[in-house]
Parts: C-alpha cells; structure tokens; sequence
C-alpha cells in the first residue's frame, strides 16, 4: 500500500522557505537590520535548517517510512549540515549572495553551520513529539 503524502509538513516546509528567502529579501534591503538586531543572520540559519530538515522529514515519510528513529535523525541531520556548509561555501564564492564580500571569518561561519544544526535538530526533536 502507497503511503499519503504529508501534505502538513509541506506546507510547514513552504512556510519555513518563505520565511527564510523573505526575511533574508529583507536584510538585504535594509542593511541597518545587522546593526539593531545583532542575530538575525542566526535566526535565518536555524530557520533554514528547520526548512532543510522539514524536507528530509517529508522525503523520509513519503519514501521510507519504515526506517528507524536512529536512521531518520542522520538523514536529517546530514541533510542540515550538507546545505549549510554548502550555503556557506557559496556565500563566499559568490557575490550576489553575500552585499558586502568579508573576508573568511571562521567564528560567523561556524556559528552559521551551529545555527543550522540547531534548526535541525528542532526539527527531529519536534518528530518525536
């Protein structure tokens, strides 16, 4: 028997990536939002990684639904931490993602990757539940 489709955590999943791209729209056009709200760029990370873990979840439960609670937790968390250190990577690279180009500074992209993981695992934390 086919498995229905968790039609509730997409559209959490769409709320999550509407969230992220409009918030992050904003930032960009108001670049003061850095300096009066010190951790914005970490609100968008864990809720990036809340997205990206949504996605895996709705994969996981549309696919594979009979996999373990173990299994299920590095599915989503590799998801998390493959698209946050992939973003990571290509907000150096290019440009048009990052307004002003910094140099590498290792502490705000490691705390961007925690923030990520930190989405994550509300996530699954929210799948026990």
């Amino acid at each position: 028997m086919k498995q229905r489709f968790p039609w509730r955590l997409a559209l959490w999943y769409i709320f999550f990536v509407a969230l992220v791209f409009g918030l992050d729209l904003v930032r960009y056009h108001h670049h003061s939002l850095f300096y009066l709200f010190p951790h914005f760029d970490k609100f968008l990370h864990t809720c990036a990684g809340i997205a990206c873990g949504i996605f895996a979840w709705v994969f996981i439960e549309w696919f594979v639904p009979s996999i373990t609670t173990f299994q299920k937790f590095f599915i989503i968390m590799g998801c998390v931490v493959f698209v946050g250190v992939g973003w990571e990577i290509l907000e150096r690279i290019f440009p048009l993602l990052n307004v002003k180009i910094m140099p590498f500074d290792i502490t705000d992209t490691t705390t961007d990757i925690l923030s990520d993981i930190l989405g994550g695992l509300i996530l699954f934390t929210y799948t026990l539940l």
